[in-house]
């Protein structure tokens, strides 16, 4: 019987960068994947500034552009151009991106199966099962980095308590004309997805496209994406399109228990996903290297690895909470929001400042909610007011 010190389970960037840390960490490492890699993943693919924080070898041979711009509208109107030279997105593909983690995880010695489907994940007191559909391995510990629907989490009972919103991503194939003038900005278009938006991602030879939205059910989801599509500029009249849809889970609590004795959740299967970005890569990997420290905490010290749920829950957790507020009051006031928030200079520095890491979902909250409540409250009973002249007699 062979036994792992740990099972990763999941290729993505959580259980790749897991693996290969855990791995440079002298532990014997087994990374399980269900498709074969190289693989597809729908996904934007655009990579925020602080994911050098992470990633300690060099990836530019993934990178295809870097984006300082981002250019907001409503329902293609009112436009607001951000620009910031020192918060810079670096676009990549997620087949490219992925398969280079898995490479530098197998480098690191790990052992990499691909095209292999985990169907039940086991945790008692010897340690841990992990039954594939062509053998079973043994482990001390487990990472379930298998995604929105994780095998990992259902078998131990893990992660009731989620929301699951909708992705639409496109890779868009336009003229020469339009990707010169797309250049190297990200688009986000509000108001015509309910309880979402729509965005273009700039790449080196196409145009990543999609809409997101908070809801778990819209009827008709595809028609938006092509009604976005057929009225911008730049992808009117595209050559070629590759559709591809995916779920986005996130949380409103943030005393989420995403461990057993044995076994942690890191990413998507941990649902931490930025409910008003929809951005996971740096959460997935961020995520991970938490996961890592508490696994190897546990071995040195055997200390509990409720730690793990309460570190992501004091941290990543508890700030995405307040990214939710901002998220609630986007979707549900969408032009509103768009007149006092996005095109408002202050809250423009807020947010890049954001992005920065000079400040965070909360600290934005604290700060702009003495000073926009009042604004916005008065904007929406002068709304309201309209409304029933108009109506009611």
């Amino acid at each position: 019987m062979k036994k792992y010190d740990v099972i990763v389970i999941g290729a993505g960037p959580g259980g790749a960068h897991s693996a290969r840390l855990l791995a440079k960490n002298n532990l014997n490492v087994l990374l399980l994947e269900k498709y074969k890699i190289p693989r597809i993943k729908p996904c934007a693919a655009g990579l925020p500034y602080h994911i050098d924080e992470i990633i300690d070898f060099n990836f530019d041979n993934v990178v295809n552009l870097i984006s300082d711009t981002t250019i907001f509208t409503y329902q293609f109107r009112k436009p607001v151009k951000l620009k910031a030279e020192d918060v810079k997105i670096k676009m990549t593909m997620r087949e490219d991106f992925d398969t280079l983690l898995a490479r530098e995880s197998v480098n690191s010695g790990v052992k990499l199966i691909d095209e292999i489907s985990v169907k039940a994940v086991e945790d008692n007191a010897n340690g841990c099962v992990v039954k594939t559909n062509k053998d079973v391995f043994y482990s001390d510990f487990v990472i379930g980095a298998d995604g929105v629907y994780s095998i990992t989490a259902r078998s131990l009972g893990l992660l009731k308590d989620r929301i699951v919103g909708w992705a639409i991503n496109a890779e868009v194939y336009v003229s020469d004309k339009q990707l010169a003038a797309q250049e190297n900005a990200v688009n986000v278009e509000m108001g015509i997805v309910p309880n979402g938006y729509a965005w273009i991602f700039p790449k080196k030879d196409h145009l990543s496209c999609g809409i997101g939205t908070a809801l778990t059910k819209i009827n008709k989801f595809k028609d938006l994406l092509y009604y976005y599509l057929d009225n911008h500029p730049n992808t009117k009249n595209y050559k070629k399109l590759i559709l591809k849809g995916h779920p986005l889970p996130h949380s409103y609590s943030v005393e989420l228990v995403i461990n057993t004795e044995r076994a942690v959740l890191v990413g998507d299967a941990a649902s931490v996903v930025d409910p008003l970005s929809g951005e996971g890569i740096y959460y997935a990997m961020k995520t991970a290297e938490i996961a890592v420290k508490h696994i190897l905490k546990k071995i040195s010290k055997n200390l509990s690895l409720d730690n793990y749920s309460d570190e992501i829950n004091k941290t990543i957790r508890s700030d995405l909470y307040y990214s939710d507020k901002f998220a609630r009051l986007f979707y549900k006031f969408p032009k509103l929001t768009y007149d006092l928030g996005v095109a408002n200079p202050i809250v423009n520095k807020k947010f890049q400042d954001l992005l920065r890491g000079k400040t965070t979902y909360k600290e934005m909250y604290e700060i702009l909610k003495p000073i926009y409540s009042n604004k916005f409250t008065q904007a929406t009973l002068k709304l309201a007011d309209k409304i029933k002249q108009k109506f009611i007699k």
